[in-house]
Parts: C-alpha cells; sequence; structure tokens
C-alpha cells in the first residue's frame, strides 16, 4: 500500500498512465480509419456512377446554393494559385485539380500567401475559414469521402491556430478592427429604422410588411433573412405569450435544435 501511495505521488499515476495510453490508441485508430475511410472512397467512386438524377440532386442539397456561390470566388484564388505554383496538380486537359495528389503541406502554403489584403493588412479570421470550408468541400465531394486525410487535417487546424493567435496580437497593435462581420443592432438603431420606415413608406402594405420583418427580427433577435421565410404555420399561443419556432436558421440549417421562441408583451413601451 505505500509503494502504491508512492507512485502515485512521485511516479506516474497508473489510472492517468492508462487513459493516457488510450487516448493514444484512440487517436492512432482515428487516424487509420481516416486513411481507410478515404482509400475505401476512392475504391468506391466507381460505383456513384449508378446514382440516379433524383439521388444525386438531394446529395448536392447539402449545401446552399449561396454557400456554392461564395465557394466560387475562393476556389477560383486556388486554383490560379495551384497552376502557377504547382502545375503538376492541375489537370489543365480537364480543368480541374488532381485532388489525389495533394499533400499535408499544399492548402497551409496557398492559405500563407493569401492571408493579406492588397493593402498589406491580414484577411479577417471568417475570410480565411471560408478558404478552408471551400477546398475542403471540393475536395471531399472529388474524391467522394467524409474527411481530410488526417495529416491534412492537422497541418491546417495548426495554421489556423496560429493565425487566430496572429489577428490577436494585430488587433492588440491596431493593425485589425477588433470586431469581425456584421455589428449588433441596438436598440436606437432599430427604433430609428421603424420611424424611417413610418415617415417615408406610403403604401400602406409595404409598411405593414417592413414593420412585421423588423418588429420580429427586434424581438426574436433573429436574422432578417430568418423573420422573411415566418409562415403562420411557425407561430403558436401558450399560457401568457405566443411564441414562434423556426425551422431552420444560419447557425442549425439542418433544424436539429429547433425550439419556440416566446414573445410576451410589453407593456411598459408596446
Amino acid at each position: 500500500l505505500i509503494f502504491a501511495l508512492l507512485r502515485i505521488l512521485f511516479f506516474e499515476n497508473p489510472f492517468m498512465a492508462r487513459e493516457k495510453r488510450a487516448a493514444k490508441g484512440g487517436r492512432a485508430r482515428k487516424s487509420q480509419s481516416n486513411t481507410t475511410e478515404n482509400a475505401r472512397s476512392i475504391d468506391n467512386t466507381a460505383g456513384l456512377s449508378t446514382l440516379s438524377s433524383a439521388a444525386l440532386d438531394m446529395m448536392n442539397k447539402r449545401t446552399e446554393n449561396s454557400t456554392k456561390d461564395n465557394y466560387k470566388s475562393k476556389l477560383n484564388s486556388f486554383y490560379k494559385w495551384l497552376r502557377a505554383k504547382n502545375p503538376e496538380l492541375w489537370d489543365s486537359v480537364s480543368g480541374v485539380v488532381r485532388w489525389s495528389l495533394l499533400n499535408s503541406a499544399i492548402i497551409p502554403n496557398f492559405l500563407s500567401e493569401e492571408m493579406w489584403n492588397k493593402n498589406g493588412t491580414a484577411k479577417s479570421q471568417s475570410t480565411m475559414g471560408n478558404y478552408r470550408s471551400a477546398i475542403s468541400n471540393s475536395y471531399k465531394d472529388a474524391l467522394h469521402c467524409t474527411c481530410l486525410p488526417s495529416d491534412m487535417d492537422k497541418s491546417i487546424s495548426d495554421f489556423f491556430a496560429g493565425y487566430k493567435r496572429n489577428c490577436s496580437k494585430l488587433k492588440e497593435k491596431g493593425l485589425m478592427k477588433l470586431d469581425e462581420g456584421k455589428r449588433g443592432f441596438t436598440m436606437s438603431g432599430y427604433r430609428l429604422t421603424v420611424m424611417h420606415g413610418l415617415k417615408t413608406i406610403s403604401n400602406s402594405k409595404t409598411l405593414l410588411i417592413v414593420w412585421f420583418h423588423l418588429i420580429y427580427t427586434w424581438n426574436l433577435a433573429a436574422r432578417l433573412a430568418s423573420a422573411v421565410n415566418l409562415r403562420t404555420n411557425l407561430f403558436g399561443k401558450s399560457i401568457d405569450c405566443f411564441y414562434v419556432q423556426f425551422a431552420n436558421h444560419k447557425g442549425d440549417e439542418d433544424g436539429d435544435n429547433s425550439w419556440p421562441k416566446h414573445i410576451y408583451a410589453n407593456t411598459f413601451d408596446p
């Protein structure tokens, strides 16, 4: 018993060692699984030629058309860079990337040259993330696999971990904006927008639509694109309020975490 206590206190904890070995084994199995998955997907590519048009159409719906349009410009930059720096990875006859020949260094090398704007400032993390998503999506589509090879995925993740820290340092020095993307809609801005609509829109039907969208966007803390798609079947009534339940939204496009949003009357400022 004394020996066991001394071992735990001064040497490696046997229980922790067991957990470390299990975690290490899990990572090894995951790496082997990724390699096996990619090899199997490449071998089974020929079988996908028998898919019906309806099946292909349904498979293509997993990515929104607006997202695909956003990917196009990012992919065009990648294709241009690839033709100039790594022409052996570009099939000039068919005009496509030889995705199966990509190694773990290609994508980080491209991102390292694409991360600067023309004025010398660094691009935002969200913009760089779009490059990553576009390339990863095209890779998986071309090779019909569900994940990137483990070494490629790790090199990309390591690049973005460093880029995130680099951006925080640039923000600290005032060389990057502190905020990215859209800013929050304040109450004063909401009031100003509503009053502007009331004063400038003469058509009563248009005014009603604008009022409806603005008031539900504010009260539901939702995007305007979500409020536009509201239908009567999404509304419900509870004991002391009524609620709206979105079928899906940008943060949950599959609708897996859809729950009602309750709206209560504001007697102080109706």
